[in-house]
């Protein structure tokens, strides 16, 4: 059987996968964030630290743009991730923003009836 798609939950997930995959069997990549390793050059102390950082940033946008070039779907949780995974994958990959988040009006809240305060459930 093949499956409708495969989905990837973290990127390391990614290394597992088989060189050669079903066709029409589409790559999705979940929630992934990469705008950490801005971060970490942002937050460096000093210029070997940057330095350090730019280059790690630099090999692994090389490696995950070429891997990435199969994927179907990158999903970021906003816009300002999905703008750091686009400059990582290059044009070739779409990029969709899935935001976390919970439709709080579908859970309506109702106090407990017998609530005891200061108890521990």
């Amino acid at each position: 059987d093949v499956p409708d798609a495969i989905l990837l939950l973290e990127s390391g997930m990614d290394t597992y996968l088989p060189s050669t995959l079903p066709a029409n069997c589409p790559l999705i990549l979940d929630q992934w964030e990469v705008s950490i390793m801005d971060r970490v050059i942002e937050q460096a102390k000093s210029a070997p630290a940057r330095w350090q950082a730019k280059l790690s940033r630099a090999k692994n946008t090389s490696y995950w743009r070429k891997r990435l070039a199969r994927y179907a779907l990158v999903t970021a949780v906003s816009e300002e991730e999905a703008d750091a995974v686009q400059r990582v994958t290059g044009p070739g990959v779409r990029v969709t923003v899935l935001p976390n988040g919970v439709d709080v009006s579908a859970f309506p809240s109702t106090p407990p009836a017998n609530r005891v305060p200061d108890q521990l459930l």
